[in-house]
């Protein structure tokens, strides 16, 4: 399963009506409640705000709303993106400004299934991994070079200077096997491992 981290909007006009789709990060299931209430913010009196999430490790828990179109024209297109995309802990928003025109049953699942198809073919996209976080001590000669090795294998999440220098790095695997060559000149300790968001 994917996730995201930060909020997302792609907007298409179909038939003189305006669809705004806003993908939220979910950190629980009971958060759909204020990223409705930030959408209708962000974008009032529009005429629906109609949505779908999906939230647990497998997606397990599903919510969908029409908010006024016929009934299974908006939240469940919405919902079925969400599913092929094989996405969780997100919810999609789509928010439309009627033009005028009407689209129809066909039309609408199509108009909402796209703009949410499109806003989540632009989205970064994380996957939950097990990282492991070390400890580096080593003499500032050897920066230039650890610090490409540190970024090519994981990532520095804290710097400290001294006589010495200091990373707290998360690495993508519980070797440091890419750091042969200068082991004889570093002082590590691994610290502990955690699940951790890292981009596809």
């Amino acid at each position: 399963m994917y996730y995201i981290k930060e909020i997302v909007a792609h907007e298409m006009v179909i038939n003189r009506s305006r669809f705004i789709a806003l993908a939220y990060p979910l950190t629980n299931e009971k958060d759909y409640q204020t990223c409705l209430e930030d959408a209708k913010i962000r974008y009032p009196k529009a005429t629906h705000y109609t949505h779908a999430f999906v939230y647990g490790p497998r997606g397990e828990h599903a919510h969908m709303d029409d908010d006024g179109e016929p009934s299974r024209t908006a939240g469940l297109p919405i919902y079925d993106v969400l599913r092929h995309h094989d996405v969780t802990n997100i919810m999609i928003i789509v928010v439309r400004y009627f033009g005028g025109i009407k689209l129809g049953a066909g039309g609408l699942i199509r108009a909402y299934a796209s703009v949410s198809a499109e806003l989540l073919n632009d989205i970064v996209r994380y996957e939950m991994k097990r990282v492991y976080r070390y400890m580096f001590t080593f003499p500032y000669a050897l920066a230039g070079k650890l610090d490409q090795l540190f970024d090519a294998n994981g990532v520095v999440i804290h710097r400290s200077f001294s006589d010495t220098l200091t990373y707290e790095c998360l690495l993508n695997e519980d070797n440091i096997l890419f750091l042969d060559q200068y082991k004889h000149l570093i002082k590590y300790k691994r610290i502990n491992s955690v699940d951790e968001l890292v981009p596809v």
